[in-house]
């Protein structure tokens, strides 16, 4: 999911067994249905509701938090400067919040999913634009994910 569909995500959008969401508003402006791990289940479910608010993650009087993004960059770039200042030397933190969206589809990818499958997952228009994961999989990995309905994860 993307980080507006995260933030943005409404108890409405959850399916009755929890197993799935809903999404939509996207990017691309077409409904899709998001599955929902159950490690994915239980955190969904482990969030408290809030009395006045639908939003699933909140804060303060149900607000959805916004900006998430830029305020990660703030951090990791404090984090940064920090470490310069005092005289650690290793690699600034690169890290940004999309990069979870790729690391899943790599990971869903090695866990057995069909890239075609994991097409509709991320809500891309094109398979060719889902198809840039298969570089980061073993050639295996890559041939099965390629296979039409190959399963998914």
């Amino acid at each position: 999911m993307r980080e507006s569909e995260v933030f943005g995500l409404q108890r409405s959008q959850i399916s009755a067994d929890g197993r799935s969401i809903t999404l939509t508003t996207t990017k691309a402006r077409r409904a899709r249905v998001v599955p929902l791990s159950p490690t994915g289940v239980g955190i969904v479910v482990g969030i408290p509701r809030h009395i006045k608010s639908g939003v699933v993650f909140w804060h303060g009087d149900g607000l959805p938090y916004r900006n998430v993004s830029s305020r990660h960059i703030q951090i990791r770039e404090r984090l940064n400067a920090a470490d310069e200042k005092a005289g650690r030397k290793r690699n600034p933190l690169k890290f940004r919040l999309h990069d979870l969206r790729h690391l899943f589809a790599v990971n869903y990818l090695r866990d057995g999913g069909s890239i075609y499958d994991l097409q509709l997952v991320l809500g891309h228009s094109s398979v060719k634009v889902t198809e840039m994961y298969l570089d980061y999989v073993d050639p295996t990995t890559r041939q099965r994910a390629m296979r039409f309905g190959g399963g998914s994860a």
